[in-house]
């Protein structure tokens, strides 16, 4: 809309401009409470525009988010630097002559707008919700019965989109859907499925490259159900398909047992947990610290390993950096790039993100990290 400029002696504005007829509506004073003013780019508004179904989410106690089917925006209000019209559809400022004598509709006056900002959602967050009602078996079941909830409402409460729900989801390792909701099962009882099918392998004398999946299966059945057998099988192998056989693996089956082992002792002295974590392993799987990285944070000055996993930590980039650095003053690059590399964007390198958060030091040929100033932080 063209703008009228008026002189301080109420002098008619010049000829270059347009002026316009306009009245205030019936329905002024509601407006405000009923209707909110959406700034989108171009982008933005195509993606609205061919997904056509949205929802916006939120309370009092959280910022609230539009989510589409794959993607989530957060809204923010922005205050405008001038007052916003908002007009009668029948009004466009281009195509309305100007001194037009039918005056138009001002529905509203708009001192802020929302903006959107693509965001992402927290794998702790769905950890922490979904901790609420564990699975531990069924004999539990019964005091989780009214707290269990269905994908559209874990949507809900995480905020997101269901495709960006569903991949985390998946992603989730120790998370499984059980007559229709999903779970993260209790790490003590799937670790017993798991030391099971370890077992299992070795008193058959199985190849560990070719499992019996079925017989696996029909051994367990008496024990398990078949969702808990199937996450325990994902967690130890690789799968290709049900139909072909699983091959246990090596770095899933260590991952798992140095989890279980130092998720409730969070720090151990670094030579007993290789000791405890070697002799739970299957005979021929080796402990090695390669199998540790996004995990736990080895400090062999001091003998200790801890308890570090990436899923814990935020995904704003300058948060997560300063979690990080709380934990070591200095980093080596191998060691770091597991806890950066999952929150990348798609035009981001490691190269450039640590060159704005971080100092580069070369020791005996090896690179480290250490973390600027947070005032030198290069946005």
């Amino acid at each position: 809309m063209h703008q009228q400029r008026v002189s301080e002696d109420g002098c008619v504005p010049k000829r270059s401009e347009r002026v316009y007829n306009l009245e205030f509506s019936e329905d002024f004073e509601r407006f405000g409470n009923e209707f909110f003013c959406l700034e989108l780019s171009e982008s933005q508004y195509q993606v609205l525009k061919s997904e056509m179904l949205f929802k916006i989410v939120g309370d009092e106690n959280s910022t609230p988010v539009l989510c589409t089917e794959k993607q989530t925006f957060a809204l923010k209000t922005v205050e405008t630097s001038n007052n916003l019209l908002v007009v009668d559809n029948t009004f466009h400022a281009t195509q309305t002559p100007q001194g037009s004598s039918r005056p138009h509709q001002v529905l509203g006056i708009e001192h802020s707008k929302l903006q959107m900002f693509e965001t992402k959602p927290s794998e702790q967050k769905l950890r922490d919700i979904l901790g609420a009602y564990p699975y531990q078996g069924p004999q539990y079941e019964p005091k989780y019965r009214n707290d269990v909830l269905s994908l559209e409402q874990l949507s809900e409460h995480m905020q997101c989109s269901n495709s960006q729900l569903l991949d985390l989801l998946f992603g989730m390792p120790d998370a499984t859907s059980l007559d229709g909701y999903w779970r993260v099962v209790d790490e003590h009882y799937l670790a017993k499925c798991v030391v099971q099918i370890c077992n299992l392998v070795d008193e058959n004398q199985w190849d560990p490259e070719a499992l019996p999946n079925d017989d696996i299966r029909e051994i367990l059945s008496s024990l398990y159900s078949r969702g808990i057998i199937d996450l325990a099988l994902e967690v130890c192998c690789h799968v290709k398909s049900e139909t072909d056989p699983y091959s246990l693996s090596e770095k899933k089956v260590a991952r798992f047992y140095a989890i279980y082992i130092l998720h409730d002792a969070k720090r151990m002295v670094l030579s007993e947990f290789y000791s405890t974590w070697q002799n739970l392993l299957p005979l021929g799987f080796e402990a090695t610290s390669d199998h540790l990285k996004g995990v736990a944070l080895e400090d062999e000055e001091n003998n200790t390993i801890t308890y570090f996993p990436k899923s814990s930590l935020s995904r704003n980039m300058a948060d997560r950096f300063k979690q990080i650095f709380s934990m070591s003053e200095k980093w080596r690059k191998s060691q770091l790039d597991p806890y950066i590399k999952e929150i990348l964007d798609k035009n981001q390198t490691l190269d450039q993100i640590y060159s704005q958060y971080c100092h580069k030091h070369t020791q005996n040929d090896e690179i480290y990290y250490t973390l600027k100033p947070v005032h030198n932080f290069i946005f």
